[in-house]
């Protein structure tokens, strides 16, 4: 799913950044392009899976791009607000950040997405 969001976007002509594409297995530099691809992104569009919410590195990268006061977009996949609302830990401003459910608003997401990109 990561890759079809990903494929959508560079459709706009934007860049992006995406761990397992982006980065060989057995990189020795990983945190340091991450940090880098925070660094230089202008907003932060996140997978959350049941499995990501387990990962520590997408915590980390969400509160990279907070601290940095950039927008976070999280495209909800197999998992509902309900469900990050009962999670433990999930922090308050990530629940009023743009929250996309992909069976309803991706395209519309996508579509506002590029065009706020290519104007920003």
């Amino acid at each position: 799913m990561a890759r079809q969001i990903e494929k959508r976007i560079q459709e706009f002509g934007l860049k992006t950044f995406l761990s397992e594409t982006d980065i060989e297995p057995g990189d020795t530099d990983f945190e340091e392009r991450l940090r880098e691809a925070l660094e230089q992104c202008s907003e932060l569009v996140v997978l959350l899976t049941p499995e990501a919410l387990d990962r520590r590195y997408v915590w980390m990268e969400i509160g990279a791009v907070w601290g940095a006061r950039k927008r976070i977009s999280a495209i909800l996949y197999r998992i509902t607000v309900k469900d990050l609302r009962h999670r433990p830990g999930v922090p308050v401003s990530l629940l009023k950040s743009n929250l996309v459910d992909i069976n309803q608003d991706a395209d519309r997401f996508l579509a506002r997405l590029g065009r706020r990109l290519r104007t920003g």
